[in-house]
C-alpha cells in the first residue's frame, strides 16, 4: 500500500513541477522580502484585481486579488524592466533596458522576447487600443506598433536627447517628455514637434498627462519639483512648484512618476519617499513624508498608477507596492518596504539573527526561511550584531546605542555607552569582555570602547581624532585584535586592548575586517579594495578583486572560503584564502552590507531594503512560482540544506486550515518516517528531519493536504 502511495505521489510530482519554476541547481534566491526584495520599476492593473510589477533584473510579479498577494512571474531575462502595459484580458507588455520588448499572452504567465527594432534603453510605454501602442528611450527614441506588439517600426522623432514619458490623448494626440523637452503629435506620430519650453533649469520631465487636447501637465525632476501647465496645446507655459524641499543637508528629493485620476487629482510620487496629491490641475501639491527613512536613502518609490479613486498603487525599491482605497488619504503597504538590514550573526547555519534599519532585530531558528521581529526599544539604526553564546547578545549602533540580551532576544535592554558617537562594530572575547568599535563622522574620530563587566560599563580605550571613524572589529584570541576603519587605518592590540598600534597604510577606506586564524586576515573598503594579511597583520598585500563597487563586508565562511559583499549587489567569493576572487551574479542592485556562509556550502547576504538573498551550490536553491490557474493552496519548499549529513529542515506553507500529513519515502517507495499527521491552521511551519542510521540515497517527502499531494526530493548523504 505504501509504495502504490508513492507511485501516486509520484505521478502528482510530475504534474507539479510544471507549475513550479525551479532556478537552476544552483543559484541565488530570495528569503526576503517575498517575492522579490528587486526595485519595482513600475505597476499596472488590468482591473481591480489583475496587476503586474515590473523592475530590476527582469523582475515580474503579479497579483489576482487587487494586490494583498503576490506572486512571481518567469521573465527568462535579467534586463532590467522600466514599463509593463496590459493590452487586453490576456495580452501584456514590458519594455525596459537596451530595447528590451517582452509580451505575455496568457497575462503575464510566460513571456516571450519581441524584436523592437532598437538598442536604446526604453523608459515609458503607452498603448492607445488594442493593437496600437508607443514607447520612448534613450537618443530621441519613439518606437510604435500596430500589431498588438509583435512588430516595431522607428519614428522620427526630432531630437536626440533622451525621453523618459510619454501619454496618448486617442490614437492621433500623444505627448512625450525627457531632458529639456517636450514633443507632441496629432497625427499618430508621424510628425513629432518640439513644443519649444522654456525648461530652466534644464531637467528631466518625469511624467506627461493630458486632460483633453488643449491642457497638457509636465512634471520636471528639478530639486523643487517643477510643474510645466499650457491650457492652449502646447503654445504657451506656465511655471509652478510642488515646492519639495532638500532633504539631509542638501539632496534633492527628485520626482520619478505622475499620474491623474482626472484633469483635477493626481499623484506625484519621488525617490525619497514622498507621495504628493493634488486636486487643483498641479496648482498645488499636498505632501506624505510618512515612507521616507531618517536618513538618505534613495530610490524608496518609482512610479505611481492609478485604476481608479479606490485603487491607487506606488511601486518602488526592495519589492515595494503600496496601495491606496481612499483616494490616496490613507496607504497600505502591500509587498517590500522593509528596513534595511546592516548586520548579521549566524550561531551555527540554523540559528541567527540580524539588524539594522529603525532598530530592527530580527531571529531565525530555520535557516532563515522565516524571521521573528524582537522588540529591540531602540529607533536608531543598528550597525552591529554579536552573540558571545546562545543566550547572550549584543546590537550597536548610531548615538552610541548598546543593546543586549541574556535570552536569545526575547528581551534586549539599553546599555550605558558613555558616546554619542557612531557605533559600527562590536566584538566579545566572552560574555564579560568586549569591544565596540565606531567614531564620529563630522570630526574624523575614531573611537574603541571596551567592557570587562558584560556591558555594565563601557570605557573608552582608544579615541583620536583625524584618523578617520572605525568601522569593523575582530578578536582572533583573548589577547590579540584588529581595527579597521576610514582613511585606511588598521589598528592591532596585543594586550587584550590595552594599547592599539598602526598606521593609516592602505589608501582605501576600509569597511570590514576579519581573520581566519592569528595569521591569515583580509580586509575590504572602497572602489573594491582587498587586502590580505599572512603573518598576523604585519604587513597587508593588495589582492586584485575584480570589482570596483565599495565592499562593506568580508568574511571567512564555516565552510573555509571567503565572501565578500558590497554596493549594487556585488558578491565575490574566494576558495583559496583571498588570494583570488571570483564575483557572483546576485542579479540584484541593493546594497549588501553583511554575509554569513555555513557549513554546508550556502551563502545568505543581507543588504537594503530588507534583503535576505542566499546562495546555494548543493541544489537547495528553488523559488516557487504559482499561476493564476493554478488552484493548490499549500506550498511545500525544499529541504535545507540538500545534500545534508545528517540533519535537515523541511518548511511548507498552509493557506488555509485543515488536516495534513507530511512524510518520507524511501526510493523504492517505503514509508521511513511520519513527520506529522493531524490538523494545522493557516500559516507557515518548518520541521527537522534526521537521517542518522539511514543509508545514503535519494528520499522524498509528501506533503498531502486538501486532498492534493506535494513532493519533493532530497539527498542524504553519509
Amino acid at each position: 500500500m505504501k509504495k502504490s502511495a508513492l507511485s501516486i505521489c509520484v505521478i502528482v510530482f510530475v504534474c507539479f513541477v510544471s507549475n513550479v519554476s525551479l532556478k537552476s541547481q544552483t543559484g541565488w534566491y530570495w528569503l526576503q522580502p517575498s517575492p522579490t526584495g528587486n526595485s519595482l520599476n513600475c505597476v499596472s492593473f488590468l482591473n481591480k484585481d489583475t496587476g503586474i510589477a515590473a523592475g530590476k533584473s527582469g523582475e515580474l510579479i503579479k497579483t489576482t486579488d487587487g494586490g494583498s498577494n503576490w506572486f512571481p512571474l518567469s521573465s527568462n531575462i535579467h534586463s532590467d524592466l522600466n514599463k509593463v502595459c496590459f493590452i487586453n484580458s490576456a495580452i501584456c507588455i514590458a519594455a525596459g533596458k537596451s530595447g528590451m520588448i517582452l509580451k505575455s499572452k496568457d497575462c503575464g504567465d510566460s513571456w516571450s522576447v519581441i524584436s523592437s527594432g532598437v538598442n536604446t534603453d526604453l523608459f515609458d510605454m503607452e498603448f492607445t487600443d488594442n493593437s496600437t501602442g508607443y514607447a520612448v528611450g534613450l537618443s530621441g527614441t519613439i518606437i510604435k506598433t500596430v500589431s498588438k506588439g509583435n512588430y516595431w517600426f522607428s519614428q522620427n522623432s526630432g531630437t536626440s536627447l533622451p525621453l523618459y514619458c510619454v501619454k496618448f490623448l486617442n490614437e492621433n494626440t500623444g505627448v512625450a517628455g525627457g531632458y529639456n523637452v517636450i514633443l507632441k503629435t496629432t497625427n499618430g506620430g508621424i510628425n513629432w514637434i518640439n513644443l519649444k519650453v522654456n525648461i530652466s533649469p534644464a531637467v528631466s520631465i518625469a511624467g506627461i498627462y493630458l486632460s483633453d487636447s488643449m491642457n497638457i501637465i509636465a512634471a520636471g525632476s528639478s530639486p523643487s519639483g517643477d510643474v510645466y501647465r499650457s491650457s492652449d496645446g502646447g503654445l504657451n507655459w506656465i511655471k509652478y512648484s510642488m515646492e519639495l524641499p532638500l532633504l539631509f543637508g542638501g539632496s534633492a528629493d527628485l520626482l520619478k512618476s505622475i499620474s491623474f485620476l482626472n484633469r483635477d487629482t493626481g499623484f506625484a510620487v519621488t525617490s525619497y519617499g514622498t507621495i504628493l496629491k493634488t486636486i487643483d490641475r498641479g496648482l498645488n501639491w499636498q505632501k506624505d513624508s510618512a515612507f521616507r527613512p531618517g536618513y538618505d536613502k534613495t530610490g524608496i518609490f518609482e512610479n505611481v498608477f492609478i485604476y481608479d479613486i479606490n485603487n491607487i498603487f506606488i511601486s518602488g525599491g526592495g519589492g515595494t507596492v503600496i496601495k491606496s482605497s481612499d483616494c490616496g488619504n490613507h496607504w497600505y503597504i502591500k509587498s517590500g518596504c522593509k528596513n534595511d538590514i546592516t548586520a548579521s550573526y549566524f550561531l551555527n547555519g540554523k540559528t541567527g539573527y540580524c539588524a539594522g534599519e529603525k532598530g530592527i532585530i530580527m531571529k531565525t531558528d530555520n535557516h532563515g526561511f522565516n524571521w521573528i521581529i524582537q522588540d529591540s526599544e531602540t529607533d536608531f539604526r543598528l550597525n552591529t550584531i554579536y552573540f558571545s553564546d546562545y543566550n547572550i547578545g549584543f546590537a550597536a549602533g548610531e548615538n552610541g546605542i548598546i543593546m543586549k540580551t541574556t535570552d536569545s532576544g526575547n528581551i534586549w535592554s539599553v546599555q550605558k555607552s558613555n558616546t554619542y558617537g557612531t557605533l559600527k562594530g562590536i566584538w566579545f572575547i566572552n560574555a564579560e569582555t568586549g569591544f565596540a568599535a565606531g567614531g564620529n563622522e563630522s570630526n574624523g574620530s575614531g573611537l574603541i570602547l571596551k567592557t570587562t563587566n558584560g556591558g555594565e560599563v563601557w570605557n573608552s580605550v582608544y579615541n583620536v581624532l583625524f584618523k578617520g571613524i572605525f568601522t569593523s572589529v575582530c578578536f582572533v584570541n583573548s589577547s590579540n585584535g584588529y581595527v579597521c576603519g576610514r582613511k585606511g587605518i588598521i589598528l592591532k592590540t596585543t594586550d587584550c586592548g590595552m594599547s592599539w598600534t598602526g598606521e593609516n597604510e592602505i589608501p582605501f577606506d576600509l569597511n570590514s575586517i576579519t581573520f581566519k586564524d592569528s595569521l591569515n586576515g583580509l580586509v575590504c573598503g572602497s572602489d573594491g579594495a582587498v587586502y590580505k594579511t599572512t603573518d598576523g597583520g604585519e604587513k597587508w598585500n593588495f589582492t586584485f578583486s575584480g570589482v570596483y563597487k565599495n565592499l562593506l563586508s568580508v568574511r571567512y565562511g564555516k565552510n573555509g572560503k571567503a565572501i565578500a559583499a558590497g554596493e549594487a549587489g556585488t558578491v565575490i567569493t574566494s576558495s583559496n584564502g583571498g588570494n583570488s576572487w571570483i564575483r557572483q551574479n546576485t542579479f540584484t542592485y541593493n546594497d549588501l552590507y553583511s554575509s554569513f556562509s555555513d557549513e554546508f556550502s550556502a551563502t545568505t547576504v543581507f543588504g537594503s531594503f530588507g534583503t535576505v538573498m542566499r546562495y546555494s551550490e548543493t541544489g537547495s536553491s528553488f523559488s516557487y512560482h504559482k499561476s493564476p490557474s493554478d488552484k493548490r493552496d499549500e506550498l511545500l519548499y525544499q529541504n535545507f540544506p540538500n545534500p545534508f549529513n545528517p540533519f535537515t529542515t523541511i518548511a511548507y506553507e498552509l493557506r488555509s486550515p485543515g488536516k495534513i500529513s507530511l512524510i518520507v519515502y524511501d526510493i523504492n517507495g517505503r514509508e521511513v518516517r511520519e513527520l506529522f499527521s493531524g490538523f494545522r491552521n493557516a500559516g507557515f511551519y518548518s520541521t527537522d528531519f534526521s537521517g542518522a542510521g539511514l543509508p545514503s540515497g535519494v528520499y522524498f517527502f509528501v506533503l498531502t493536504a486538501s486532498s492534493q499531494s506535494f513532493i519533493r526530493k532530497m539527498i542524504l548523504l553519509n
